[in-house]
Order: C-alpha cells, then sequence, then structure tokens
C-alpha cells in the first residue's frame, strides 16, 4: 500500500492548460507547442531534412545565443524561414532556428515563440476587438492558453495596463549629480481601490541627456 504525506483537494484539476496544438508548415501538418515562454520560434532537423520543401532550402547561420529556460546554452545547426499557417492566417517568412531533435521533440518538431504569438494577437484583437480571447477559447483552446500565459507576465498583467505619470509640481531645477522626489499624477484603477504601479524609464521616449528615473514600485 503506497501512503503519501499529503492530499489533493477533490477540486484539483486532472489537467493543467494545453498548450500544443497542429500548425500548418509549408503545406505540411505540424505538432507545435505553443509556448509564451520562448522568444524564439524553433523546428527540429529532423523536421526539417523529412520536410518535402523546407529540406532544398539552405540554413543561414547566426551567431544568436538561445538559452532555455533553466539558462542552459540551446544549440542549433542554423536559421530557416518558414511560412506558418494557423487560425484561419498566414504567416510568411517565419525566422525559425533549426534545432537537434530530442524525446519531447521528436513528437512536436514545431515550437512557437512569442515573436509569432504577439503578431497573432494583434491579427485577433483587430478581427474581433476585446472579445478575442473567447472567440479562440472556444475553437482552440491552446492558442488561448497561451495568449493567457503571455498577458500575465507582460507589463500590466493580465488586468492592467500600461500608461504615463505626469508630473504634477511647478518647474524645478536639479543640480548636477543630485537626486529629487517628484509627485507624479497615474491613471489608476475604479475609485477607492489600491494599485500597485511601476515607474520606470520609456525607452521610446529621449530624456535630457544626463536625466535618468528611476525605478519604483509602489501602491496607489
Amino acid at each position: 500500500q503506497h501512503k503519501t504525506g499529503k492530499s489533493i483537494p477533490a477540486d484539483t484539476l486532472l489537467e493543467g492548460p494545453c498548450y500544443e496544438g497542429v500548425v500548418e508548415v509549408d503545406g505540411e501538418m505540424c505538432k507545435a507547442l505553443i509556448d509564451s515562454g520562448s522568444q524564439v520560434t524553433t523546428i527540429t532537423s529532423e523536421f526539417w531534412q523529412r520536410h518535402p520543401v523546407l529540406c532544398t532550402q539552405e540554413l543561414q547561420q547566426s551567431d544568436i545565443t538561445i538559452e532555455g529556460a533553466a539558462g542552459q546554452p540551446v544549440s542549433y545547426v542554423g536559421v530557416l524561414c518558414i511560412n506558418l499557417k494557423f487560425l484561419g492566417r498566414v504567416y510568411a517568412n517565419v525566422p525559425s532556428f533549426v534545432v537537434p531533435v530530442t524525446e519531447y521533440r521528436s513528437c512536436v518538431p514545431l515550437l512557437i515563440g512569442t515573436n509569432v504569438i504577439k503578431v497573432s494577437r494583434k491579427d485577433l484583437q483587430a478581427t474581433y476587438g476585446r472579445k478575442y480571447l473567447a472567440k479562440v477559447k472556444l475553437t482552440n483552446p491552446e492558442w488561448h492558453s497561451s495568449l493567457v500565459a503571455l498577458s500575465k507576465c507582460e507589463p500590466g498583467g493580465a488586468e492592467g495596463k500600461v500608461g504615463q505619470v505626469q508630473y504634477a509640481g511647478h518647474r524645478i531645477r536639479i543640480p548636477a549629480g543630485k537626486e529629487q522626489d517628484v509627485t507624479g499624477k497615474v491613471m489608476g484603477g475604479p475609485k477607492r481601490t489600491q494599485c500597485t504601479v511601476l515607474v520606470e524609464s520609456d525607452s521610446s521616449k529621449r530624456l535630457p541627456e544626463g536625466l535618468l528615473v528611476a525605478r519604483l514600485l509602489a501602491n496607489v
């Protein structure tokens, strides 16, 4: 008889979210992992070599370093541009790293990273608006799971948003080499509710030379 120290709650799900689906790769159907934790898209060398179209293409060399989830280096033999079709749309010339086959990847040759997932999300939002997640959940649960996971790990999270901090005071002069606290206004949530705000410099905005904005995490 086998005994364990802890019991699993009765309402615990037996299965977690599904992140695997089927994607068309240059005319061939292929099982894929929709991975919101990967920034790049990869295919196995085995799939490349046996694909009737891709096998005729030469690999491009790259010096980009890829790291796995645990920080370990991920080897690859080159880069290949592939055409993907999923959710009724075609995404052409997607750069994909060709990686050695493993036991798991022999069954799931394609891994789709956020470089593709984010573009797909933008297209879905343009077509279905704010209800895009509900639409995808009905037809492609694996994509729904990955899109939800992606939104949770982005700035603002699934329910948050990205905005600007507006300086609320008068014009000031900060001496060279000095720091100064300033008060700003942010757009929060519903009235009389508390929310957490991360303040940081916007890389797309050019600040005056020598001016730095310190990162700040605060409850407002």
